[in-house]
């Protein structure tokens, strides 16, 4: 790559490291300075860099826009997964490097659905490094996801460069992709950093490389093998330097068997390193079928055509971003055809356009192609929905990197390319404003899944009935499962029996909560530990402590190093001292409701011990703890009041409560709409 602000040359065709100088390069000069001896040439297909306009200038106003676009972001809080990733053992304090790299993404073993198939240590380090940086600040968190979406929109506008597209055609694709709605979820949302981490990663390993420096293939190896400890998709990064490496090797005049094998052998290396990695953190792992769906090849072979296709609908209208897009097991006719027909595109025009292209462009199709069949379904996914709109991150990527070209083409001449693109650009503001918004307020997210998803979709009424039960609200939670088990028998596989047993262990009616357990444990083809866990709790709350002990010894016979089962067997410990003291003491009679999980009377409890004022200022915040987390909002608001009469001032757990208070009102006020998108649903699904 030419060096200088305004100095730019398009890709060329890799030439074999011992090949001679050609007659008028000046001898003894390194490759890129001999490159930089020679005028810049225009790029390919557009005009040369206007004067006046720095490449510098340019990718800095776009950062700066694409950063203003995302700082509502950051007022986000804690959504859907990133509670369980922020608060696993691994992420809640750091420990030393290696042990991230012997650990799985979800560190539960067996218990979390599909994380045999997650391994993803740089990602669960990130996460703990902003845990150790900002503790429970969300704030801290969504700051590092817009740091590396900034960072990766500079690599985009570099590797545009690279490709032969001027300031003006490079940063006009950086900025759209930058801002293109559909993406907002890799950045908006914290559990979304896998991807934009494994882009960082692989976008700057495809920059690294460069065939005429072993530094920099080196360098490139090592950030490719990054990429795939951020998330499986960096196998397209290793993918990419492997296609370089070959096509370096055929282009050479004088082409050596042994030198071919040593570099694409390389990156054979890299990834034997990754495996053995992966297979020590994940012993005996095997692929998981999506929550359940075990598809015949006639379906998943319908799967990957409707994959195919609503990728391409999804990158056609990027204003239309939507969460969890498709059902797996139910595939869509029409996107299957568009899919057919995009695959049949793809296999007549990009051999001719592999041919023409040279080793560093053959990289980056690479990385952008093997990066979107790993999510076409070929391997079974454990995710239970057909796309996602964030794992068009890198795809898109590699697009702009080739699409930069023809923007400086559309740019050069007249007004009309610069105000069309101005005008795409301007359009994208609406709806990434309004999916930030959404990743911002947890209520108004799934309220909107619940519209948007399809009728055979129920993650989005699962997460919306833990929410009402998180807000005391049992009644509507019951409601909403109602109306989603109302769409036909397939809900059998959603989860709601066990949802339903929770409700009712929220009411206090424990002996039905227990049959719930028992029978949504009996639903599942294995038992698992959670499985057995949930009937030991409920076995607890109904008294029978020797039933929850043995409970949880069988659950650690299923798995035996599963967080859960040894931390249940601790408190079952604690529960047994405090019932072997007999105290009577307020504060230790509400500690043993609160700790075998019953919530009614313990909250009853705490109340007294408050209003006896025998309690110490500890056992007080112990108290208001658990009242203002999962008592009523009535008991929550007379702990506030005696807690505040007794030491003059608020407690500082306050706003715990209040914003409790306030989702609550939120989820009253959305449950006409609740009401009315499952009952569409329901009606689609009748016809």
């Amino acid at each position: 790559m030419v060096r200088g602000a305004d100095a730019h040359v398009a890709m060329s065709a890799p030439r074999d490291p011992e090949e001679p100088d050609a007659p008028d390069t000046p001898a003894g000069l390194d490759p890129d300075d001999r490159a930089a001896s020679t005028p810049p040439a225009a790029p390919a297909g557009g005009a040369a860099t206007p004067p006046g306009l720095r490449p510098a200038t340019a990718l800095f106003a776009v950062l700066v826009v694409i950063a203003a676009a995302y700082a509502p972001s950051l007022d986000g809080p804690f959504l859907w997964d990133d509670l369980q990733l922020v608060t696993q053992p691994m992420t809640e304090r750091l420990h030393a490097p290696w042990e991230y790299l012997v650990t799985p993404f979800w560190d539960l073993r067996s218990e979390v659905a599909g994380s045999g198939m997650f391994y993803r240590p740089l990602t669960v380090l990130s996460l703990a490094l902003d845990r150790a940086l900002h503790g429970e600040n969300a704030v801290g968190f969504h700051l590092t996801n817009v740091a590396l979406h900034l960072v990766n929109v500079a690599l985009v506008f570099a590797l545009a460069r690279r490709a032969g597209a001027g300031a003006r055609g490079a940063g006009a694709g950086a900025l759209l992709w930058g801002l293109a709605p559909r993406l907002a979820e890799s950045v908006a949302w914290i559990s979304g950093r896998t991807d934009t981490l494994c882009a960082t990663f692989g976008l700057g390993a495809v920059l690294a490389w460069s065939p005429r420096h072993p530094g920099r293939r080196a360098l490139a190896l090592l950030l490719a093998l990054a990429a795939l400890l951020a998330k499986e998709a960096g196998l397209a990064a290793l993918a990419a330097i492997a296609v370089a490496e070959g096509s370096t090797w055929l282009a050479a005049p004088r082409r050596r068997a042994g030198d071919a094998l040593v570099r694409v052998g390389l990156a054979g290396v890299t990834l034997a390193i990754y495996l053995a990695l992966r297979a020590q953190a994940l012993p005996g792992a095997v692929v998981a079928s999506a929550h359940g769906v075990a598809l015949t090849t006639a379906e998943r072979a319908l799967t990957v055509l409707e994959a195919a296709g609503r990728y391409v609908w999804l990158a056609l209208l990027p204003w239309f971003p939507q969460t969890q897009i498709g059902v797996v097991g139910s595939p869509a006719v029409a996107f299957s055809a568009l899919g057919g027909v995009a695959l049949a595109l793809a296999a007549w025009k990009l051999p001719p356009l592999v041919r023409r292209a040279n080793a560093e462009e053959r990289a980056v199709l690479a990385l952008g192609g093997v990066s979107l069949a790993l999510v076409l379904h070929v391997i079974p996914l454990a995710w239970s929905a057909t796309v996602g709109d964030r794992l068009l991150y890198i795809p898109l990527a590699t697009l702009t990197v080739y699409g930069a070209r023809w923007l400086d083409a559309r740019t050069a001449r007249g007004w009309r390319g610069p105000a069309l693109l101005a005008a795409v650009g301007l359009s994208f503001l609406p709806a990434l404003e309004r999916r930030i918004g959404l990743f911002a307020d947890e209520v108004a997210f799934w309220v909107d899944a619940v519209e948007t998803t399809a009728p055979e979709s129920c993650g989005p009424e699962s997460a919306l009935v833990d929410l009402l039960q998180r807000a005391r609200m049992c009644a509507e939670a019951d409601e909403v499962l109602d109306l989603s088990e109302a769409r036909g028998p397939f809900v059998r596989t959603c989860g709601f029996t066990a949802l339903r047993a929770h409700c009712a262990s929220w009411r206090g009616d424990y002996d039905t909560a227990r049959a719930l357990y028992v029978e949504s444990a009996n639903r599942r083809t294995v038992t698992t530990a959670t499985d057995v866990l949930e009937v030991a709790r409920a076995a607890l709350r109904l008294g029978e402590l020797a039933e929850a002990r043995r409970l949880q010894r069988q659950a650690l016979r299923i798995s035996p190093e599963f967080p859960d089962a040894l931390a249940f067997g601790e408190l079952l410990d604690r529960i047994a001292t405090l019932a072997a003291a007999g105290s009577q003491a307020p504060a230790a009679a509400a500690e043993l409701e609160m700790l075998s999980g019953r919530r009614l009377q313990a909250e009853r409890a705490w109340l007294a011990a408050l209003r006896s004022g025998a309690l110490d200022e500890e056992a007080e915040d112990r108290a208001l703890a658990f009242l203002f987390r999962l008592g009523s909002a009535t008991g929550a608001a007379e702990a506030a009041d005696l807690v505040r009469l007794r030491r003059g001032q608020d407690s500082p757990l306050l706003p715990a409560l209040v914003q409790r208070q306030r989702t609550a009102e939120q989820l009253r006020e959305a449950m006409p709409r609740i009401r009315d998108a499952l009952g569409a649903k329901r009606d689609r699904r009748r016809r």
